[in-house]
């Protein structure tokens, strides 16, 4: 993990790589295809700093080992998790699934069904059951 703050300067020239998805001053997140480009690469034995370095970055910013821990990470990502495991996860609510999306006649179900169920409710309310 590199724990430093990028500067400006360094945040600019990160983001202009094609390599990088997004970049904070704490955070850099890389795109998918960089991520299995540099998977690929070092499973063909390249040197982890030497896949950085040809995408643009300057090596020197990050912590020693960085690189090879985090092409590391990648690769036992995909081993757990198939190609969509390096997809960016999305955070908040999942959205609305419009496939489930309930017919007229459906709706008209359901309508009768919940006012059933709350007519038996007062009923056993009435009775003392609840």
């Amino acid at each position: 993990m590199n724990n430093r703050i990028f500067s400006e300067e360094e945040m600019l020239h990160l983001s202009s790589l094609s390599a990088v998805k997004k970049v904070t001053s704490k955070q850099i997140q890389y795109t998918t295809e960089f991520k299995e480009q540099a998977v690929r690469e070092s499973s063909a034995g390249k040197f982890a700093k030497q896949i950085f370095i040809e995408a643009g970055f300057d090596v020197s910013i990050f912590a020693p080992g960085y690189c090879k821990g985090l092409i590391k990470q990648w690769k036992r990502k995909l081993r757990r998790g198939g190609d969509e495991a390096l997809q960016p996860k999305t955070k908040g609510r999942p959205k609305k699934d419009v496939s489930k999306e309930l017919s007229h006649e459906e709706l008209l179900l359901k309508l009768a069904y919940l006012e059933e169920e709350n007519r038996l409710l007062k009923k056993y309310q009435a009775l003392g059951y609840i």
